[in-house]
């Protein structure tokens, strides 16, 4: 076509077929660029969202540790209660079914997280797409400030408890029957009497209750805010096997566990349901928020109490039991 242009002189004509020439070379490389960038997005789109499934199910795994570790705390609050209620005696410990009041300031349960699928994420970061990058901030909030301080508190109350067991295994020739279940007078009568003991509970009780329960609390709800952020940037639905049953509650059952509460002496609680969130608000005092431990028990990051909703097989909440301090408060709904 050109030659034949040139050939008639038609040179304009021949510029224009030429320049139209370039212009399609032009757009079909422009064309290929944008599909192999867009391929190449594709590829880093799903590698990122690979690695935040990975993530997301370490977190599950993570919120399920904290669970067991509440409820260990639960049952420590109850003993060190009774320990430090100074109602305990001599027949409180030969009693074998309270083996456990020997044990309160010589287990401990660390909080190990798992870190593959933010470490992975991490070493991707230079190549994430933006629609993933709001997760970023809330991520390292969970992975960097708040296993930080789980990690300072893990050795914290480890020291505790091998202090006191330095201090036993130096002291008492009694310490190596704690082991074999043999119990002596001077045993018992030092766990029922001495101050110094009550001493070892009060500061395992600050260092644990105080100080260590708080952070897996804080812990286990910035790890439900990122599960769920994962899940709807990807499009995922809560997963029963990452047992999201027990922290993830649908609107509708939070609603029925609303109304007021109260005791005999008047006390009253308000419980409330906004953003998908309860909310309680006892009588004079500020609201708190009630993170779930199951559809029925919840918690409070700061506060050491539990509550557990009594329901009717409909699942209409009739009472609450308020859990602290080794005490059980029923409080029926009004």
């Amino acid at each position: 076509m050109r030659q034949k242009l040139l050939a008639r002189n038609k040179f304009l004509q021949y510029v224009f077929y030429a320049s139209g020439e370039i212009i399609l070379v032009i757009a079909g490389i422009l064309i290929a660029l944008a599909i192999n960038n867009q391929s190449e997005l594709n590829k880093k789109d799903e590698k990122i969202s690979s690695i935040l499934m990975q993530v997301r199910q370490e977190l599950a795994l993570d919120i399920a540790k904290t669970s067991s570790l509440i409820e260990f705390y639960i049952r420590k609050d109850s003993l060190i209660s009774l320990v430090l209620g100074g109602q305990l005696t001599v027949e409180d410990y030969d009693n074998p079914a309270n083996s456990a009041l020997f044990q309160v300031t010589t287990t401990v349960s660390e909080f190990i997280t798992q870190t593959n699928g933010y470490d992975h994420l991490m070493r991707n970061i230079d190549n994430m797409p933006p629609r993933f990058e709001p997760l970023i901030e809330d991520l390292s909030g969970i992975y960097v400030d708040d296993r930080r301080l789980v990690e300072r508190f893990n050795e914290s109350i480890s020291e505790v408890t091998d202090n006191v067991l330095k201090e036993w295994s130096s002291k008492f020739t009694w310490y190596s029957k704690i082991i074999t279940g043999v119990k002596e007078e001077a045993m018992m009568d030092y766990f029922a009497n001495d101050p110094f003991y009550k001493n070892h509970v009060s500061n395992y009780y600050i260092m644990a209750m105080q100080n260590h329960l708080p952070a897996i609390k804080q812990y286990r709800v910035d790890a439900i805010d990122s599960y769920k952020a994962i899940g709807l940037l990807l499009g995922l639905e809560h997963d029963v096997n990452d047992g999201a049953e027990n922290f993830i509650i649908p609107q509708e059952a939070l609603e029925k566990l609303a109304g007021t509460y109260g005791v005999g002496n008047g006390f009253t609680v308000v419980v409330k349901v906004e953003d998908g969130q309860l909310i309680g608000q006892a009588q004079g005092q500020s609201e708190f928020l009630l993170d779930p431990l199951s559809p029925t028990r919840f918690f409070s990051v700061n506060a050491p109490f539990t509550i557990q909703f009594e329901l009717t097989e409909a699942g209409e909440a009739t009472s609450l039991i308020n859990y602290q301090n080794g005490r059980a408060i029923v409080m029926t709904k009004q």
